[in-house]
């Protein structure tokens, strides 16, 4: 697949994953807060953790993508994790669903803002080497991963793809 078409590719991810979360705001709280399974998160423990891991990508992969500077590491993915769930558990649905919408929006203007030869740029991430395409698409194969769960979850209510809207 060209750059170009990657780019495009992404940045409909991303608009198409917003509106999933959309969808999934009109559930009720019960149903957002419930566990998937005994000992895993809840739908809004996973819209929750996307939201630190977005702003990273914004404060501490974009700035860098343009200057010959070293990529910072990664944070600890167990802690930013476990303390995104937390979070998400005590806040009120609303306070989680307004921060991943607001930095998922502000990560899609950003990224459609970046001029094309950027997609095909190689950063230097742990002394491993990739395009930022590569990276950004290994981001969309994560968001789809929880897609799939929370869609085999909420098939279990009677939802079917597509078909969110409806209460339970």
């Amino acid at each position: 697949m060209d750059i170009i078409n990657r780019r495009e590719e992404i940045l409909e991810h991303h608009k198409q994953f917003l509106n999933f979360v959309h969808e999934l705001s009109k559930l009720n709280e019960q149903v957002l807060r419930q566990p998937m399974q005994e000992g895993k998160w809840s739908i809004i423990e996973i819209i929750g953790h996307f939201q630190p891991w977005d702003q990273f990508v914004i404060e501490q992969r974009l700035p860098f993508i343009f200057t010959n500077e070293e990529i910072p590491p990664s944070p600890k993915v167990e802690e930013v994790n476990a303390t995104a769930a937390s979070g998400a558990r005590n806040n009120p649905i609303n306070v989680t669903l307004e921060h991943f919408i607001t930095t998922r929006t502000q990560l899609i203007d950003l990224l459609s803002d970046l001029h094309k030869e950027v997609w095909n740029s190689q950063i230097h991430i742990n002394q491993k080497t990739i395009s930022f395409s590569e990276y950004m698409k290994g981001l969309m194969t994560h968001d789809l991963h929880h897609k799939r769960v929370e869609e085999v979850f909420l098939n279990q209510y009677g939802f079917v793809k597509g078909d969110i809207k409806n209460e339970v």
